[in-house]
Formats: structure tokens, C-alpha cells, sequence
């Protein structure tokens, strides 16, 4: 497992598994992978835990706000805010991206591989949705 740490940061590329055949939207804007979790996840106070869920994204065209869905199967369990943000250089590797705080891994960022594209979470726009169902299923 490749992992880098910047201060309290840490990128774990095989933090999660992809699907083989999951992937993008075409038209950019909207997207999802089937992720397999190794460890716990806080999404902006919404504990995650191991094991098999989809990661959803959504965004408005012309706007760099994103919307973030983690479910399992139809059950949406967090939702979070971000922002679809262009770095200069491309990331080599898919990754989901987490600070480390007072023991728990909170999701900050979501990296694409071989794009300078990534989307920044934003830490304080979670909701439990225990019990909503998603009403449309993505793969």
C-alpha cells in the first residue's frame, strides 16, 4: 500500500477497491464507484464503516459545488458538499483522501487517476440519512 502523509493528511490509494467496470459519467458532472472500505470513514461527522458501499457525485454544470453520496445498495447513509477543484499536475493513482483527527480517518477529498480534476470535501455539510432511499441506483 502506497501512503503519503502531509501533516495530519494522509492519501491511501488502496483505501478503497474499485469496481472494474464502474466509472464516470460521460458528460463529467455526475459519477460513481463501487468502493470497498478497510476502515472506518467519517463523512464530515457521519461514521462509516467497513465494507462495500457506492460513492456518488454530482454537480451542477457550470458550478464547482459538488454534491456526495455514500450508500449502501438504495440506503444513503452520508451526504456531504464539496467542491470540483483542477490541480497543476495530474494524480497518479485513484484515491480516496482523509485527516486524521482525534482517531478517526474524515474524508477530505476524492482523487481521479491520471486527472488533475480531484474534488475537495467540504468538513461541515454531512447528514445522516438513515432509512432514505436513494431513487435512482447508479453503476
Amino acid at each position: 500500500m502506497i501512503v503519503v502523509k502531509k501533516t495530519l493528511i494522509a492519501v491511501a490509494p488502496l483505501f478503497f477497491t474499485l469496481a472494474t467496470l464502474a466509472g464516470t459519467a460521460g458528460n463529467g458532472n455526475e459519477g460513481s464507484r463501487q468502493i470497498q472500505l478497510k476502515e472506518s470513514v467519517v463523512l464530515s461527522g457521519v461514521t462509516i464503516v467497513p465494507g462495500p458501499y457506492t460513492l456518488s457525485w454530482s454537480r451542477e454544470r457550470g458550478s464547482d459545488e459538488v454534491r456526495i453520496t455514500i450508500a449502501h445498495g438504495r440506503k444513503v447513509l452520508a451526504t456531504a458538499t464539496g467542491r470540483w477543484v483542477e490541480s497543476e499536475l495530474p494524480s497518479p493513482y485513484e484515491a480516496l483522501v482523509y485527516q486524521t483527527a482525534r482517531g478517526a480517518n474524515e474524508l477530505t477529498g476524492i482523487l481521479f487517476q491520471h486527472s488533475s480534476e480531484s474534488i475537495r470535501v467540504d468538513g461541515n455539510t454531512a447528514r445522516a440519512d438513515s432509512g432514505q432511499s436513494q431513487g435512482t441506483e447508479t453503476n
